[in-house]
């Protein structure tokens, strides 16, 4: 495949972009993306990157090809403050949007307004371990109950571990019995259902 040295130019430019897209994945769990959605999402990232950095300094590419008769030159920007504007913005801007994304403030003011009923997570599953913080009861298919707190849980429920901090077993009269363990590790191949527990607050209220 030949490259042209415009095609080099955009490629490169996409540098940035490219490097959001990673850092939101390991922000935020979603499906994988397509080529051509991963190269949108760069491009978007890029652009957006460098209209806020237009804002700072005169902006210009850090990397650049041009043609020399029929050799292409690459060329790297020496300018340190664009450099640094550049790689901030670069972190910045996919960590705030995995954020919002993960607390899903936008898609919640539009729940609000009844625009719609969506998240912004890819499952049920990420929203009920996000948004509920407590304690449960993993109810096992072998009939036996356990209790402890979710400290740790898998982004995708088909792989659907959950590690329970201070886990317990709890008998057939109700009493708890400690395992004397920091934590054990569940698999979901193994959990018939889960209970999420009241709080306090909320059983007084009851």
């Amino acid at each position: 495949m030949t490259f042209t040295y415009e095609t080099v130019n955009i490629l490169l430019l996409l540098v940035p972009g490219f490097i959001s897209t990673r850092i939101l994945d390991t922000i935020i769990h979603r499906k994988e993306q397509e080529i051509s959605a991963t190269l949108f999402e760069a491009l978007t990232f890029s652009f957006a990157i460098y209209a806020l950095a237009d804002s700072f300094i005169e902006w210009k590419p850090i990397f650049q090809a041009t043609k020399q008769g029929e050799l292409t030159k690459y060329d790297f920007s020496t300018d340190g403050n664009l450099i640094i504007i550049i790689t901030i913005l670069t972190i910045i801007v996919p960590t705030t949007i995995g954020a919002i994304l993960h607390h899903d403030l936008i898609l919640k003011l539009f729940r609000v307004l009844h625009i719609t009923d969506k998240t912004s997570r890819d499952t049920t599953w990420q929203d009920v371990f996000v948004e509920q913080k407590r304690f449960v009861v993993i109810h096992l298919k072998d009939g036996r109950r356990i209790y402890g707190w979710p400290m740790y849980y898998s982004n995708d429920p088909i792989e659907g571990f959950i590690y329970l901090f201070q886990p317990a077993w709890i008998a057939d009269h109700g009493k708890y019995i400690e395992c004397g363990t920091h934590g054990m590790l569940i698999q979901l191949e193994n959990i018939d259902f889960i209970e999420f527990m009241k709080e306090e607050s909320e059983t007084k209220g009851s």
